[in-house]
């Protein structure tokens, strides 16, 4: 193991679903405290989302995990660290908590080495200030608030900031709030609250074509399983590899009710990790982009919803599913203008 060149750290710990503009407020403090005691920053996540260990249910997230790193990496955080959140770790209490993972085992992975298997640069590292949101606990049935952390910071000798919550429109900015944002479709208030544009990341797949057959070809995209996917025809922004332009088109989401049951299709993506839609089915993810004729397989493929057409819906029969379509087209294009 080697040693990392900085004795110390300021660190901060969240879950940092969705990077919103909270999340990023603590990460801009986080780096400015670092840089003015001139030592490094660093940020502590947690894999799964510990709901999904606590409650025992699954969490939809905002953005997947290789996003989440993405994001951070680019605003500037020096060291990166992804601990898994197990029962046991769910069973520390809130003291248990600091001296074990921060004052005694804190590690980090340096994100220069955080996609190279080989790389194994772990580091060990002194906690020397500790930044937290305002609303944060940590520990057994949550029971560290801020009183207690600043009481521990005391005792183990690191100082502690505590960053108040942003506001916007008199409401708090919050992960659970923009999911509810883009369960409605008001992808609006979600970048509002998010700071930049919400994006779907995957990648193209070959399955069907049955969109080519019907006079609309589609791309149909393998998505991270872990993400939150509102249901619907949506109008949209594409960003390809293999283009150098941001492309438009329709994306429909859901379980294709007029092609039921799907369990016959030979060509779709049916491993385990695969995520499924309300009706017990795979969610598919096509997408019809406009005046584009290009072979995409294997391309990666960002999709930016902003508007929401409709919900998806069971139609008679083809006939009646490409004057939907069409119309589709026609609301989408109205969107832009």
């Amino acid at each position: 193991m080697k040693d990392f060149p900085y004795p110390s750290s300021v660190v901060t710990i969240g879950v940092f679903d969705g990077l919103h503009l909270g999340h990023q407020e603590i990460i801009r403090q986080t780096i400015d405290y670092a840089r003015r005691i001139k030592t490094k920053s660093g940020l502590l996540t947690f894999k799964p989302h510990p709901q999904e260990v606590i409650a025992n249910r699954k969490v939809e997230l905002i953005t997947s995990y290789k996003q989440k790193r993405e994001l951070i990496a680019k605003l500037g955080i020096d060291i990166y660290s992804e601990l898994k959140f197990s029962p046991s770790f769910a069973s520390l209490s809130a003291e248990g908590f600091i001296k074990k993972i921060l004052v005694n085992k804190f590690t980090l992975l340096n994100p220069a080495e955080r996609e190279s298997a080989i790389g194994g640069l772990f580091n060990r590292v002194k906690i020397k200030g500790l930044v937290l949101g305002a609303d944060y606990h940590f520990g057994r049935n949550r029971e560290g608030d801020v009183r207690l952390i600043q009481s521990l910071g005391k005792k183990y000798n690191f100082d502690v900031v505590i960053v108040p919550s942003v506001k916007l429109n008199e409401q708090v900015v919050s992960s659970s709030l923009i999911r509810s944002f883009i369960k409605a479709g008001d992808f609006q208030q979600a970048n509002k609250f998010l700071g930049r544009d919400w994006q779907i990341c995957g990648r193209v797949f070959k399955a069907l074509s049955r969109g080519r057959t019907l006079g609309y070809p589609t791309a149909n995209v393998r998505y991270p399983t872990e993400i939150l996917l509102p249901q619907g025809v949506f109008a949209a922004e594409i960003i390809l590899d293999s283009a150098n332009e941001k492309k438009r088109g329709i994306v429909n989401i859901g379980s294709r009710p007029t092609f039921s049951p799907r369990t016959k299709e030979k060509n779709l993506d049916r491993s385990p990790r695969s995520r499924f839609g309300e009706a017990g089915r795979q969610a598919s993810l096509e997408v019809h982009i406009f005046d584009f004729q290009k072979e995409i397989y294997g391309d990666k493929i960002e999709l930016i919803l902003k508007h929401k057409i409709r919900n998806e819906q069971k139609f008679p029969g083809k006939k009646e599913l490409v004057q939907q379509i069409k119309k589709d087209e026609q609301e989408a294009k109205r969107y832009w203008g």
